[in-house]
């Protein structure tokens, strides 16, 4: 019987000191006066290259905070530093920056954790931030049809008629370069007054005996039919 109330009573030592440790190996999350908010960026933004990660980490005991990352999912609670712990409170300012040209693309979870104690801290998430940095391929480009030819059409010369005018146009004059100017001298002998006059004269005496032959030609003609017969 002694035995058996022995044996119950070490059993409960045992939970008692089971239940301490417990108690100061857990940290505590709740922190009250202090802040961990992560402003960028936000759930379901889509990130590449170096990031920069902006909010606040703040408390009247502060300690240091923290930058991590883990997949999403993430059923085994694994997280990988961003930076080195600051020692400085940040509000509302660059919290740190997230190099994301060394890890795969996909989807992660950002945390940030602020101690005010080893075991007491507060923390925030941003979930389903997607990396890209591998530009997604993009679709093959429908090809477009050629537009259809056009038909030929003929475009018409427009014809511009001058109105008439009474004014001649200029005639180029053509001169033949073999042309020379006549020699000056004197007018040929055909051309003098004296040999006009003679033939004027000589003209007017012809005349008058054509003329008198005809006279003398109709009297005789008279004559002759006039006399009587025998």
């Amino acid at each position: 019987m002694l035995d058996f109330f022995a044996m119950r009573g070490l059993k409960r030592i045992m939970a008692a000191v089971i239940g301490l440790a417990v108690l100061f190996i857990q940290p505590v999350h709740a922190q009250t006066g202090g802040a961990a908010l992560i402003t960028a960026p936000m759930d379901s933004a889509t990130v590449s290259g170096i990031v920069t990660i902006l909010g606040t980490a703040s408390n009247p005991q502060f300690l240091r905070y923290e930058l991590a990352f883990s997949y999403s999912p993430n059923p085994t609670d694994t997280w990988f530093s961003i930076q080195d712990p600051a020692k400085t409170q940040v509000v509302n300012e660059v919290l740190g920056r997230w190099d994301t040209t060394g890890i795969t693309d996909g989807v992660y979870i950002l945390r940030l954790r602020v101690y005010s104690s080893e075991r007491q801290f507060q923390e925030a998430f941003v979930r389903g931030v997607r990396v890209q940095n591998t530009a997604p391929t993009a679709a093959p480009a429908t090809p477009t049809p050629p537009p259809a030819p056009k038909a030929a059409t003929s475009t018409p010369t427009p014809v511009i008629l001058l109105p008439p005018t009474s004014t001649p146009r200029p005639t180029q004059a053509v001169v033949s370069a073999n042309l020379s100017s006549p020699p000056a001298g004197p007018p040929p002998s055909w051309l003098d007054a004296d040999v006009i006059r003679r033939a004027l004269i000589d003209g007017a005496a012809l005349t008058g005996v054509v003329f008198g032959l005809l006279g003398l030609y109709a009297g005789l003609k008279a004559v002759v039919r006039y006399r009587p017969g025998r």
